[in-house]
């Protein structure tokens, strides 16, 4: 796998995302598209339901979370922070080709193309996770975050297209107008 990623530049997919949390015993889930430009950028944007709608945006300096108006007349709302405090961007580093499995993670093989790896450093609250590989294409179809409080979150990605062209303005974003902004 790590081969496969290693001249990736960029990514673009959609994603499916089931987070379901232990404590309530609720299942929510989540659609949209992913856009990753290494090293260090990202644009997540959620789009279904409609309720769920979001933009997570980020490069080395900043991420943006950024939630549109429910209704016409109504202030979005962002949430701004330098890049170095977002605590764990797993997810993301193993979908761009960042971490280095075999340093980074205790890893084994649980079947063909599929991989429990364990966190040697903390990475926020993620506990372990599971890889999924595509077969045919070695690439990464699903991916499943474990937390330390037994919740679990499942990405799923599909229409994974490597090495587009994508902008760098892409990564960085500029709130529209009466938007309530928290740093």
């Amino acid at each position: 796998m790590q081969a496969k990623y290693k001249d990736v530049l960029t990514l673009t997919a959609e994603f499916t995302q089931k987070q379901t949390n232990t404590t309530l015993g609720t299942t929510k889930e989540t659609s949209g598209r992913i856009f990753i430009k290494r090293p260090n950028m990202f644009l997540w944007q959620t789009t279904l339901p409609e309720s769920e709608t979001s933009l997570l945006v980020g490069n080395d300096k900043k991420v943006w979370f950024y939630k549109p108006p429910f209704r016409e007349g109504e202030s979005g709302q962002v949430l701004i922070r330098k890049a170095a405090d977002v605590q764990s961007q797993l997810a993301i580093d193993l979908l761009a080709g960042h971490a280095d499995i075999r340093k980074e993670f205790t890893y084994k093989d649980l079947k063909e193309g599929h991989f429990e790896l364990i966190p040697l450093k903390p990475a926020g609250d993620i506990d372990h996770l599971e890889l999924f590989l595509e077969k045919s294409t070695n690439l990464v179809y699903m991916l499943v975050l474990f937390t330390l409080t037994g919740n679990r979150t499942e990405l799923t990605l599909k229409h994974v297209v490597l090495n587009p062209q994508l902008s760098d303005k892409m990564f960085t974003f500029t709130p529209p107008p009466k938007t309530e902004e928290i740093h």
